[in-house]
């Protein structure tokens, strides 16, 4: 793209250059003239002939497709019936290319080049090892965010007991969720789709939490062994953090907080790790969609009995685009979710899932701004003689025609991509309806006046008048209108003549200019 910018830039400049070096020879001569006083006769300054090609072409090319408008314009006023005809069979064909229809909503889709660098890399590496995990991740925290002092050391809110029990009820409730496949049609729990680090010889589901210290276990976090309570266990395995699973744990990845010292964290965090698969119609990613929407569902439900003591920001799939520190990352998600949803996030497995919620959300918008085009359209361009005649005037016909046609332009577009086999993006939702909304009530305003104007200054009728002596209606209709179907197709052809180069020339650079935009990487 940036070859052929250079290109049509060098192509530009040298074309500018060529011209000035030609105005300015013709000044030179023209300046030689006069200061020798000569009587030539030769072709005025201001002729056609004297003057440069790119000033020839221009009125060149509009008064060709000013006689081709006209032309196209006497034509469909001549034959409105077969225009309409001939119009709606086109569009029709054109809209049956959204029964192939498909949307792109995976975000590395959307936002990375396919011929990237790290596109490829990434494409290699899911291929020969195998795509990243699926993330399911929930941050919590306390709503009373008191600190717990014991022992002269001083635990952060997150280490409350009644805090720790919650989040405990919450964790074992999710990873006993059960769904019922309905493309596999059996049943699916977390350890068919979880990672399993150390599987065979240890079998359980990489999770991680600080609960991980009581191995999930109600009865070991209750357990008191002398005046050792739950803080104690836990400031003991901070030191030498082991999971479940025997992996190493973290500290700093399950306690939100100061990275200094994780007993002062004011939040906790969940993970659960699922494996993924190149193949997105897997079986194991069908599983893993088809849990984790229940397991969504489970956390709603959980909420509206526990917001009033949790505060719980979650979601599915949580993927970094780049390496950050975790624990800065996720504090500042925690702040960030806090501060823009108060007490919980909607639900949603993935970017994928709220794409797809803003695409559908942005569909009212488009009916909401067609509708109040239309209503603008039918009001200012109307011409209003009175009050008794406003429900004639008003131009609703024509209002409502235009926001059809509109439309159909926009589903015939998408028709001919989806024939081309070309997916479709955000950009269908979010730009093209209301740019080409734009540009079509301005071609319609634009029409519309022009065609107005022609015939505020037209004659016809004081013609008729003054000719035939104020005719009876007798002999009236047949003579004048055929003339007034005459003077019609006229003044169409002459309007469409005027204003039609603009509006396709409008056009066409806009496509271009989409052109350019799609085709840069």
């Amino acid at each position: 793209m940036f070859l052929v910018f250079v290109v049509l830039l060098t192509i530009f400049t040298v074309s500018e250059i060529f011209k000035a070096c030609n105005a300015a020879r013709r000044r030179r001569q023209q300046d030689q003239l006069t200061v020798n006083s000569e009587v030539l006769i030769s072709t005025p300054p201001n002729s056609p002939s004297s003057l440069g090609f790119h000033a020839r072409l221009g009125p060149a090319v509009e008064v060709m497709l000013s006689k081709a408008f006209s032309r196209l314009g006497r034509g469909i006023a001549r034959h409105p019936v077969a225009t309409l005809i001939l119009s709606l069979i086109v569009v029709a064909s054109l809209c049956c290319g959204l029964t192939m229809f498909t949307v792109t909503t995976a975000p590395i889709d959307l936002w990375s080049d396919p011929n990237s660098r790290a596109r490829q890399e990434k494409d290699y590496f899911d291929t020969h090892f195998a795509p990243f995990y699926r993330i399911e991740q929930l941050i919590i925290r306390p709503v009373n965010e008191s600190p717990v002092v014991h022992r002269n050391t001083t635990f952060g809110p997150a280490f409350r007991k009644d805090f720790l029990d919650k989040v405990l009820e919450l964790q074992l409730l999710l990873m006993n969720v059960t769904v019922i496949s309905e493309k596999l049609n059996r049943p699916v729990s977390l350890r068919d789709i979880c990672f399993r680090p150390l599987l065979p010889d240890i079998t359980e589901c990489a999770v991680t939490s600080p609960l991980e210290y009581f191995q999930h276990d109600q009865t070991f976090f209750n357990e008191q062994n002398g005046s050792a309570t739950y803080l104690d266990h836990i400031s003991f395995c901070g030191k030498s953090p082991l999971s479940i699973t025997g992996s190493p744990l973290n500290y700093s990845a399950s306690c939100l907080g100061s990275s200094e010292n994780f007993t002062n964290a004011s939040a906790v965090v969940i993970t659960f790790l699922v494996n993924n698969s190149v193949d997105l119609n897997s079986e194991l990613v069908n599983m893993a969609l088809d849990w984790e929407k229940v397991y969504l569902q489970t956390i709603q439900s959980w909420i509206v009995n526990n917001s009033k003591q949790l505060v719980v920001s979650y979601q599915a799939e949580v993927r970094f685009s780049a390496p950050i520190s975790l624990s800065i990352a996720k504090y500042s998600i925690l702040r960030a979710l806090t501060v823009a949803f108060g007490s919980f996030l909607p639900p949603q497995r993935s970017a994928e899932d709220e794409i797809e919620r803003q695409s559908n959300a942005d569909v009212r918008t488009v009916l909401i701004s067609y509708l109040v085009m239309f209503a603008y359209v039918s009001v200012f361009l109307g011409v209003y003689h009175n009050c008794q005649t406003i429900p004639v005037d008003l131009k609703a016909t024509l209002g409502l025609g235009g926001v059809l046609v509109v439309l159909a332009s926009v589903a015939a577009s998408i028709g001919i991509w989806s024939y081309a086999g070309v997916p479709a993006t955000l950009i269908i939702i979010e730009v093209i309806p209301f740019l080409v909304l734009a540009v079509g009530v301005d071609n319609i305003f634009i029409l519309v006046q022009d065609y107005q104007m022609d015939e505020a200054a037209s004659t016809l009728d004081k013609a008729i008048i003054s000719s035939r002596n104020r005719p009876t209606s007798e002999d009236l209709p047949t003579h004048v209108d055929y003339d007034l179907r005459s003077e019609v197709e006229a003044r169409i052809a002459r309007t469409l003549g005027r204003v039609g180069p603009s509006m396709l020339l409008c056009s066409a650079s806009e496509s271009v200019a989409f052109f350019c935009g799609t085709s840069m990487r």
